[in-house]
């Protein structure tokens, strides 16, 4: 019995020993804690720095967008200016050509012997120039709302950017949908040259007369709305692309099976 006592404490002291090996003499116990410190120290004025660091290259990246948006905008600002002076160049190189044919077309109406057929012809020749005009200034209108989208388009896609989204193509496409306005402005500034008039041959083919140069006015218009769906087109690709850009990267989830499948 006195034997497994002392054997019983015998091993109890040899399984304590390691623990109690482990902590360190009273003495140096103040040198750790200092030295713990330290190192958290150490720690914590690297992760201000790191995130100093970070603030500084994110308000770069920020500036330098702010710099490019505000270049765009002057740049923006400059040719819708060239645009509106290089419209009203053309409309008053025209106005000498409509003057010219509204003489030639009464002269020519004289020949037309009920006056209120020719009342009616002259009307309708007023109304087809006033229409193209006014059609002109529709189109230009609608070129700037486009553009003032593609604005706001870009400014999304910087903020987007700064969150680390992929936004190349949206970059792409916000270009290609401005030069479909370049394309589109200048076929506006070419068709603001153009003049009609109609042409009488005789008073049985007044309605036909009346007929073609209606129709010929027609068919530049479309053009004309053409390049606008164009530019329309090209700032909804260019819209599109940014929401395919911003839409959240698809969660990992596990398959049956074990493998990872991607969820959108």
């Amino acid at each position: 019995m006195y034997m497994r006592t002392i054997l019983s404490l015998f091993l109890s002291a040899a399984f304590a020993f390691p623990a109690f090996a482990q902590v360190p003499p009273t003495s140096d116990r103040p040198m750790m804690r200092d030295g713990m410190r330290a190192v958290a120290q150490d720690m914590r004025q690297d992760i201000h720095a790191a995130r100093a660091s970070t603030t500084e290259e994110i308000r770069a990246i920020r500036d330098a967008m702010m710099a490019d948006m505000q270049a765009m905008r002057a740049a923006m600002g400059q040719k819708r200016a060239e645009f509106r002076s290089a419209m009203e160049a053309r409309r008053a190189r025209a106005q000498a050509d409509i003057t010219a044919h509204r003489d030639t077309l009464k002269a020519k109406l004289l020949t037309i012997r009920d006056e209120r057929k020719q009342q009616a012809v002259e009307r309708i020749n007023a109304g087809v120039i006033a229409l193209n005009d006014r059609m002109l200034k529709h189109f230009a209108s609608v070129l700037e709302n486009i553009e003032n989208i593609l604005v706001r388009i870009g400014e999304r896609a910087d903020r987007a950017q700064e969150q680390g989204r992929d936004v190349s193509a949206a970059r792409a496409a916000i270009t290609a949908a401005h030069d479909a306005i370049a394309t589109s402005r200048a076929a506006i500034t070419a068709q603001s040259g153009k003049t009609y008039s109609v042409t009488v041959n005789e008073e049985g083919t007044l309605r036909r007369d009346v007929g073609a140069t209606r129709q010929a006015l027609h068919n530049d218009l479309s053009a004309v709305r053409e390049t606008v769906r164009k530019a329309h087109d090209a700032a909804r690709q260019a819209a599109v692309a940014l929401a395919q850009a911003e839409r959240p990267a698809p969660t990992a989830t596990s398959s049956p099976d074990g493998t990872a499948a991607g969820s959108n």
